[in-house]
Parts: structure tokens; C-alpha cells; sequence
């Protein structure tokens, strides 16, 4: 053999153990193949008996450094050879809270009296709905009259959007990692997946906005009056607005090739060419390489997806800047008419179709910044759970730092609409807290991601998840998201229907929405435990799946 082992503490370094070393003897026919000058003799005298246990020794003293001495890696580190990325309750909670506050603002959206105008009207209780939805970086900036209330009821349901984002980029490489680990998926079979599920998100949107056709059963006289804006009320419902599920899975499409065939790989990740099997007996020093090549995909996802994010988000704001003008208040989107006019709503700027009676306000590119954003984070859950996690409120609270400085220091340039651009200054704490949704703006990313990951760090502090009644809703939701967000616009626009049609009241005060809204929770608590039970007797290749 050619010389003795190398010695020191790297793994990479540990080439040969120990009883590859040989004891002494004739020269064997490995011996006479050695190159001349590498065999002193057909015997070995007793220097090199001595040699050989001298390296012996040494390569025994590198084995128990590197043991006592190991990388600095988190303990709950994934396992290079049977490690898997299984569900994380934190991520559940919050995706289940997230899921109660988007119900929250759908009721409220359907049923509530106080009818909110772009910046102006005092409002006009009893009259309809809550109105319009104006977080947009063109047009009247709804500030509802300085009621704060009032704001503070539409501004908590800003965590939703970019939370189901970001949880979704986590989901898509934890569901990959777990699949190829356990199920021996393929990185084209986990593609396959993600495409198809995509797919379905976006035929989901419409199935959603279906819903909408049950108030045309007895209109009232706020859907009365959209009908006469409408050439067809019909096709008006179904396509009127390609909303957060149409972005989601527009998403999911686009970072499939990636994140299941482009990045590395966590777990099962395959050993250096020069450290095979038969070289490397120590079960530990596999499972530290392995930790140690997960720990370097990690950095690697992180700077792919950052750089990907980071482009994607400066071509987009660059894009809506230059669509604002100089004065956002007062600016108009025009109707997308060509084709590449068509391709710029469905990607980067929000506004209506000239031939269809409809308007996308969630183009997907900058939703999809996010959602590479989950992915790195997701990433690093699986190698560095408890480190991350414990992290995630020094983040959250970075973030909002960063919120706070984009809004008194970052201009029109961070912000988009609000406070910079002097717009509602004659109410303070909206005017600052009132940021660009349509599309989103990078203040609204620091805020609405700040306020996740700190709630991700407070949910994680539940011990036992599931032992007591408020976190068994919360993982019964957010486990069954998908379930949810369709069966629950049909409920609410049903029970907006039937009101109308007994009672003639199209309009209650918010406190009885939020009775609504519990009806509606504790109705849902029912099917998604259903449908988790259901679940569970399907098979992983299921179309139930997908759900």
C-alpha cells in the first residue's frame, strides 16, 4: 500500500481505518505492483513494524479527536442515509392560524354593514358591503376614514397571502425530501407531482369563484348593482378576479423544475467518490459527513433561492414604479389588450383584461420571491430544526426593524403607497400600517413576514401540540388547508343568500360577523377532521393527495 494513512480531524481526511494497515510477512501481489521505491524488501523489518504502529497509533488518536471534537452542527441535523423531513406541528399551527384570519376576512367581506370608499366617504352603515379592497399601487388609497378599528379588521388578514407563500416553498422541499427518502420518488416523479398540484390550485380558483354564483339566487342590492356594470353576470362571477389561488399555483408550476431536480439534495445524499464503503466502516463518521454535506445544501439553496428572490423582486418593482408615474394617487391601470400585455398581468403588474370581463390582482412573480424564500427556510428546518426555530423570532423582529425604517427613511422606493408618499397623514397610524398589497410591496414583505416568523416562534412553544382544544383546531386547519379555503366561500355566500331571502338584511354589524365567523370555524372543525381521517386510509400515490 502506498504510504500511511493521512491523519487529522476533517472526515475527508480519514481514508483507511486502521486494520487496513498490514502486520508484517512475505510481500503479498498487492505489494509487487507498488511502483519501485515503495517496497523496501520482501520482508518487513522491524522498522517498519514500528512505523505501521506508530501510524496505527496516530490514526486511533485522530478517530477519537474527531468523535470528541465533532463539526459544529445542530443535533437535530437530518441523517445523510435515513434521514426524511416529517411535519413540523409549528408550521401546521401557523398555517391553521392563517387559515382562521383569511375565514375572518371573507366574512366580513360578504357580511359586514359598513361600506368602505376609496379615502373619502365617512362610510355608510347598513349599506351593503365592506367594500373594495383598495391596497393597490394605482388609484384612491382606501384609509376608512381614520376608523382604526375598521382598518385594523382588513389589515390583519395581510399575513395570509405571503404566509401561504412562504409556507408553501417550505412544504415543496420538505414533501420532496420526505418522498424521495421514504417513497423512492424520483426528482421527475416529485416534479410530476408538483405540476399536477399547480394545476389543480389554479382549476381550484375557479371552483372558489363558482361560489360567488349563489348570490345571484336572490341578489342583493350590492350584487344588483355589480349585474348592471356587467355585460354577463355569469361569466363575470367565474372570472372576475383570478385571485390568490390562480398566484399559487402559477408558483408552484414555476419553482417545480427547481426545487425537485435543480437543487441539491438534503438527505440520502451520496458519498464522495474517494470515501467508499469498504474504506469508511465508522457508521458516525458517515452520519457527520452527511450532516456536514446537508449543512453545505443548505447554503447552497439559500444563496440560489436568494439570488433568484432578489432578482425577481427588483424587476418587479422597477416594472410597477415606472407603471405608477408620478403620482400613484392618481394614476390608472390600462386594460391589457396584447399579448405580452396579457403576460405582464398574469407575472408582474396587477390590473384588468380588456377582453375579459376580469382583473388579476395577484401576479405570481413576486409571490413567487416568496415562496423561494420558504424553500431555503424550509431547507434549513430540515438540517437545523431547533436552530431555526429558536431563530425565527430575532428575524421577525429584524424584519419589522427593517419595516419601520423602510417607512420613515425607504421612500416612494420601499414603500410604494402610504406614509412616504404623504398619503393619509392626517391619520398617523394607518398611514404608516397601510401598505402596497397589489402587488406587493417590499414594506409590506418586512411587515406581513415579520409578524409570521414571530408567531412561528410563539406557536413553536406549545408543548404537546394537539393536548388541548384551541392548537387541535389549529393543526386540524392547517393540515387541511386546501379543504377549508373551497368548502368555506360556498358556506359564507350561502348563508349570505339565505339571509337576505328571510330577513331582507344584507348588511350586520361586525359583532355579529364575528359570531358568523365562529359558526363558521366550528363547521369547518368538522369537515376538516373528516377529511383528515379520510386522508389517512389513502395510500401516498392517492389523488387525495393533492388535497
Amino acid at each position: 500500500w502506498k504510504g500511511g494513512p493521512p491523519v487529522g480531524g476533517s472526515p475527508d481526511d480519514l481514508l483507511f481505518p486502521a486494520d487496513e494497515i498490514h502486520d508484517g510477512g512475505s510481500m503479498t501481489d498487492s505489494d509487487a505492483t507498488l511502483p519501485a521505491g515503495e517496497c523496501n524488501g520482501t520482508l518487513r523489518d522491524a522498522d517498519d513494524e514500528e512505523d505501521d504502529e506508530r501510524e496505527e497509533a496516530e490514526l486511533a488518536l485522530a478517530n477519537r479527536g474527531f468523535e470528541a471534537n465533532p463539526p459544529p452542527l445542530d443535533t437535530h441535523a437530518t441523517r445523510s442515509r435515513d434521514g426524511g423531513a416529517g411535519r413540523i406541528d409549528s408550521l401546521d399551527l401557523l398555517r391553521g392560524l392563517i387559515v382562521i384570519v383569511m375565514a375572518w376576512d371573507h366574512s366580513k367581506d360578504f357580511l359586514a354593514s359598513y361600506k368602505g370608499q376609496d379615502g373619502t366617504s365617512p362610510g355608510d352603515d347598513g349599506a351593503g358591503s365592506y367594500g373594495t379592497h383598495t391596497e393597490g399601487y394605482a388609484g384612491p388609497l382606501e384609509m376608512f376614514s381614520g376608523r382604526l378599528g375598521y382598518f385594523l379588521a382588513r389589515a390583519i388578514s395581510h399575513i395570509c397571502a405571503p404566509g401561504f407563500s412562504f409556507l408553501m416553498g417550505a412544504g415543496m422541499i420538505m414533501l420532496k425530501e420526505s418522498r424521495m427518502t421514504r417513497s423512492g420518488w424520483t426528482g421527475r416523479k416529485v416534479c410530476r407531482f408538483f405540476l399536477l398540484r399547480g394545476i389543480l390550485l389554479i382549476v381550484l380558483g375557479f371552483v372558489v369563484r363558482a361560489s360567488f354564483l349563489i348570490l345571484l339566487v336572490d341578489p342583493t342590492p350590492v350584487v344588483k348593482a355589480h349585474i348592471s356594470k356587467s355585460t354577463s353576470p355569469v361569466l363575470g362571477d367565474l372570472l372576475g378576479f383570478f385571485q390568490v389561488m390562480t398566484s399559487l399555483g402559477l408558483s408552484m408550476i414555476a419553482a417545480s423544475p427547481l426545487v425537485s431536480m435543480m437543487l441539491p439534495r438534503l438527505t440520502q445524499n451520496e458519498l464522495p467518490s474517494s470515501l467508499e464503503a469498504p474504506l469508511l466502516e465508522s457508521s458516525d463518521h458517515q452520519e457527520r459527513i452527511g450532516q456536514l454535506e446537508a449543512a453545505a445544501s443548505v447554503r447552497k439553496i439559500g444563496v440560489i433561492c436568494g439570488l433568484l428572490a432578489t432578482a425577481m423582486l427588483a424587476a418587479d418593482q422597477c416594472i410597477v414604479w415606472l407603471a405608477q408615474g408620478s403620482d400613484p394617487g392618481k394614476a390608472h391601470t390600462t386594460d391589457a389588450t396584447s399579448f405580452g400585455e396579457i403576460i405582464v398581468r398574469f407575472t408582474l403588474v396587477p390590473g384588468e383584461f380588456d377582453t375579459l370581463p376580469s382583473q388579476n390582482e395577484y401576479p405570481f412573480v413576486p409571490w413567487l420571491a416568496i415562496c423561494l424564500a420558504g424553500v431555503s427556510f424550509g431547507a434549513s428546518l430540515i438540517v437545523h430544526k431547533d436552530r431555526v426555530i429558536k431563530s425565527c423570532g430575532l428575524y421577525g423582529a429584524c424584519l419589522l426593524a427593517l419595516f419601520v425604517l423602510a417607512r420613515l427613511l425607504g421612500g416612494r422606493v420601499l414603500s410604494m403607497r402610504g406614509w412616504p408618499l404623504h398619503e393619509g397623514r392626517e391619520y398617523p397610524a394607518i398611514s404608516i400600517l397601510n401598505v402596497c398589497k397589489y402587488p406587493p410591496s417590499v414594506a409590506y414583505m418586512l411587515l406581513t413576514m415579520g409578524i409570521n416568523l414571530l408567531l412561528l416562534r410563539f406557536l413553536a412553544k406549545v408543548k404537546r401540540p394537539g393536548s388541548d382544544p384551541c392548537s387541535r383546531s389549529l393543526l386540524a386547519f392547517g393540515r387541511a388547508p386546501l379543504v377549508f379555503y373551497v368548502v368555506h366561500f360556498y358556506a359564507i355566500t350561502a348563508f349570505t343568500v339565505i339571509l337576505y331571502a328571510t330577513t331582507g338584511i344584507y348588511g350586520i354589524p361586525m359583532s355579529l360577523v364575528f359570531v358568523v365567523w365562529l359558526g363558521l370555524l366550528a363547521l369547518m372543525r368538522v369537515l376538516c377532521d373528516c377529511f383528515a381521517a379520510f386522508k389517512k386510509k389513502t395510500t401516498v400515490d392517492s389523488i387525495w393527495r393533492f388535497f
